[in-house]
């Protein structure tokens, strides 16, 4: 009778530990199929995140549609565009480079300054300073300046309206922008005062050792460095006495620096209209 019990004990014993390695194997199973799933899970996600975000930028809902410009009165619309590079089509606004856009806008001749903005979903704002032209300098070539006496661009074409400020040292810095700005305002000054009714201002010539020569008509004015309003006025003087005196001067000189008063010049010869000469022996025919 006790062997039979402890054989049963043996056996129920065998069999509670088989049902617990089943129950453990069943565990195990359940924590790998779950982590598993997690796994597959965390992978997934960031894939469809990733194909969706590429889905959205190809859309074209991030495209640069809505462009809002400022400032731009010489250059198009179009040219602003062409030189922001917002004409390609695949754009959108996280391919921009606005640093990159401003400095392209500032390689054009005639922008001074350029500011980008962007706005989602669809929005660039671009804001341009043009250069304000001034007139036309002569450095070894014709060249446009604005009014702050700096170079724009090498004139390439068209007619040149006002008198030219000429000179060799007119690119040379700061101190050849001061001679043209300088240029400027006494042809200005000319003007101003009327001395254009006498001889018009073609050219104003900036020498660093001479100062100002003036071209006007076919008269050579020399002016100095400076008290350009004092010698002006009495070139109108100079121009009355010659008007009054019918004939016109080849060249005056006001550039004495201590005494305004004193003017040298050179009158143009008259040329005295006068008959054909008589030849003898030629007979005139009758009209």
């Amino acid at each position: 009778m006790r062997l039979f019990r402890a054989k049963r004990r043996r056996q129920r014993n065998r069999k509670r530990d088989a049902d617990e390695g089943a129950v453990g194997t069943a565990r195990v199973g359940r924590f790998f199929a779950i982590a598993l799933l997690i796994g597959a899970t965390a992978a997934g996600l960031p894939l469809a995140a990733y194909i969706g975000y590429q889905q959205v930028l190809s859309s074209g809902y991030f495209a640069p549609k809505n462009l809002e410009l400022e400032g731009n009165l010489r250059l198009s619309r179009e040219a602003i565009v062409a030189l922001a590079g917002l004409e390609e089509q695949s754009l959108n606004l996280f391919d921009l480079d606005e640093e990159a856009i401003e400095e392209a806008l500032e390689a054009q001749p005639w922008i001074e300054s350029a500011s980008v903005e962007t706005s989602l979903p669809d929005t660039v704002r671009i804001r341009v300073v043009e250069r304000e032209l001034l007139g036309v300098v002569n450095a070894d070539q014709l060249y446009l300046v604005d009014t702050n006496g700096q170079v724009i661009e090498p004139l390439s074409s068209g007619e040149v309206r006002g008198p030219i400020i000429s000179g060799t040292d007119l690119l040379a810095g700061a101190a050849g922008h001061e001679a043209i700005l300088e240029g400027f305002a006494i042809a200005e000054l000319y003007q101003s005062i009327g001395l254009q009714r006498w001889a018009p201002l073609s050219e104003v010539n900036y020498d660093a050792v001479i100062g100002y020569t003036l071209f006007a008509g076919q008269t050579e004015v020399r002016i100095g460095a400076d008290r350009f309003d004092e010698r002006l006025r009495r070139l109108w003087q100079v121009y009355v006495v010659l008007e009054e005196n019918g004939t016109s001067a080849e060249y005056v000189l006001l550039d004495n620096d201590t005494e305004l008063d004193r003017v040298a010049l050179k009158v143009w010869p008259k040329i005295v209209a006068a008959p054909p000469p008589q030849v003898e022996g030629v007979v005139q025919a009758k009209q």
